[in-house]
């Protein structure tokens, strides 16, 4: 769940979104994060980070 941090209303529906949401949507939003965290690892981040680098004109 994307909020913005600073507005406390907003936060706090999204904690009470959250713990009212049903198990099968948790695990499929926690499969694609750890699916997004597995394929963007430091060593991606420096791979893409030195290809950009690279490409700079």
């Amino acid at each position: 769940m994307i909020v913005n941090p600073y507005v406390v209303d907003e936060v706090a529906d999204a904690i009470a979104r959250a713990l009212a949401m049903p198990l099968e949507e948790r695990l499929a939003r926690h499969g694609a994060l750890i699916e997004s965290i597995r394929r963007n690892d430091a060593a991606q981040w420096r791979k893409s980070f030195l290809e950009a680098l690279a490409n700079r004109s």
